[in-house]
């Protein structure tokens, strides 16, 4: 049987990117599984108040990269070169204004292991999502969903 981890950020608790930038944001996970959902939408401009609807991407990391997390880094700010390394998903997912970016598997998921843990013995607890909206004028505000799971007793 599978121990399903989830983590979802919404309203309150919501992500907020400021104008002209784009964040790594921590969100708090197993250390090592088998991510089966990712959701990422900008809260709606009119009843949540998220700011001007933007389209965006984002990439789903298993390390910072070397990149600060959860600060807002301008968008002249280049990519680290081997992000591709350390992205879970294959593909970068895309959100057009006022829509969600998703991906959701029903097989195996994609499997991760946090790469900034320094030993087998001493772990990160931490995936990483990478949410970078486009031409965003004003302040935007984000809410997620996480969902991945491992078999019982693995680490």
């Amino acid at each position: 049987m599978p121990k399903v981890f989830e983590q979802i950020r919404r309203g309150t608790t919501a992500i907020t990117i400021a104008a002209a930038s784009y964040r790594l944001v921590k969100v708090p996970m197993a250390t090592e599984a088998r991510l089966a959902r990712v959701v990422v939408r900008q809260l709606d401009a009119t009843r949540e108040a998220g700011g001007a609807a933007v389209a965006f991407t984002v990439d789903v990391l298993s390390s910072a990269v070397g990149m600060v997390a959860d600060t807002d880094i301008p968008n002249a700010t280049l990519l680290p070169d081997d992000i591709d390394l350390f992205k879970v998903l294959d593909v970068t997912l895309a959100g057009t204004s006022g829509n969600a970016a998703k991906s959701v598997t029903a097989n195996d998921g994609f499997v991760y292991k946090n790469a900034d843990s320094p030993s087998q013995t001493v772990r990160e607890y931490f995936l990483y999502l990478l949410i970078r909206p486009t031409a965003a004028a004003t302040a935007t505000l984000w809410k997620y969903c996480l969902t991945c799971f491992q078999d019982v007793g693995s680490g």
